[in-house]
């Protein structure tokens, strides 16, 4: 049985042209959205937590859990590092199951992330079992 595998190679450690997005608050319901212009670039992730972290447009008022967050850098990675494009969205299952220990379950957490595009390429190999 073949399966073909995604194997991103970056190019550079130091690329020209090495942005890092704002951090971007996705709130409940809505989708984070990543994706890089230039067809030979990547998305990395750089940053990811979910929680309450402070107040803000996805939090408008402090119950007392401001503060409260986990990161989950893993989880969101492995849906957009090595990718052109990617989303997510909020909740979900597994960002819900990371943040568990941190925040109380009864309240509307939020994700905030950043990224940055590399230039890179999808390259495909062919993996035997």
């Amino acid at each position: 049985m073949n399966d073909s595998l995604g194997v991103v190679n970056l190019h550079s450690c130091r690329p020209v042209r090495d942005v890092v997005s704002d951090v971007v608050e996705v709130c409940q319901t809505e989708r984070f959205d990543a994706g890089c212009e230039r067809s030979d670039e990547v998305i990395v992730m750089t940053s990811s937590n979910y929680g309450r972290m402070r107040v803000s447009r996805c939090v408008q008022s402090d119950y007392g859990y401001i503060g409260c967050s986990a990161d989950v850098l893993g989880v969101v990675d492995s849906a957009c590092s090595g990718r052109r494009r990617c989303s997510v969205g909020v909740p979900s299952a597994a960002l819900e199951k990371a943040a568990a220990v941190s925040c109380p379950g009864d309240l509307k957490l939020y994700l905030a992330a950043s990224f940055r595009c590399l230039k890179g390429e999808i390259t495909f190999s062919t993996k035997l079992f």
